[in-house]
């Protein structure tokens, strides 16, 4: 797709659009060209992700709170935690909702004894704050719809992430498709390729776990992907050709 009303919109006109402080001829081509629609949906998207993500910087991890609530910290780090929640109200809130799970429970007779079951059912209702993805060898049997064989695959806790270049006139698209028995959290994911320290292309994963980036250059890449609840899959350096 290409813009429909050349010359396309510029990054500081794609800017204010999302800032609402678009002139009305930016108003007027981004009602009218789909191409720079999107772009502006992504800008949108991406600024939203970002703003959840540090929102939270400093915040302590899922598992973290529970052990809190639960008297598994040492002194030191129960009153860290308790000090950052007596001003955070994500963080109240997510305890609020950690006290009810548990009562709950005990109240369908769970013991005391128990507790450190429902404290490790606690951490697995929360993906790690960032998923390190390993590039393995290519497997030919397993491909992405509608490519070729070989995709590039790569490993990130229990997700498998399938990646190819789908050639294109002037600059190729990047396709992917996401697999596991997770993937439930990563639909709506942000997708996010860097190249050299500047972001590239973005996306979005699907219903059914693919994404597709536009414009990527023929050169080494790194690949982010954001859930919404907070985790990454973080790929320093991919290496892939036509």
């Amino acid at each position: 797709m290409t813009c429909q009303l050349p010359p396309p919109l510029s990054d500081d006109q794609i800017s204010a659009a999302v800032d609402g402080t678009a002139g009305d001829d930016v108003i007027r081509h981004v009602a009218d060209c789909p191409y720079c629609a999107a772009r502006v949906a992504a800008a949108r998207h991406l600024e939203s992700m970002l703003a959840r993500r540090l929102s939270r910087w400093d915040c302590p991890p899922p598992l973290a709170l529970g052990e809190f609530h639960l008297n598994l910290l040492n002194k030191q780090e129960a009153q860290a935690i308790r000090e950052h929640i007596s001003g955070c109200l994500r963080c109240q809130a997510e305890l609020s909702d950690l006290a009810i799970f548990l009562e709950n429970g005990l109240r369908n007779g769970a013991k005391i004894g128990q507790l450190a079951e429902k404290r490790s059912r606690f951490a697995r209702l929360h993906l790690p704050d960032l998923l390190m993805g390993t590039v393995q060898m290519q497997r030919p049997a397993l491909a992405l719809r509608g490519t070729g064989d070989e995709p590039v695959i790569v490993e990130a806790g229990g997700l498998t992430v399938f990646l190819k270049l789908e050639p294109r006139a002037g600059e190729p698209v990047l396709l992917g498709q996401l697999a596991g028995d997770g993937l439930e959290p990563w639909i709506g994911a942000l997708v996010q390729v860097w190249q050299d320290g500047a972001l590239r292309s973005t996306a979005e994963v699907d219903d059914l776990g693919s994404f597709r980036c536009e414009a990527i250059a023929l050169q080494p890449f790194e690949l982010q992907i954001l859930a919404q609840g907070g985790a990454t899959i973080l790929v320093p350096e991919i290496h892939l050709a036509e």
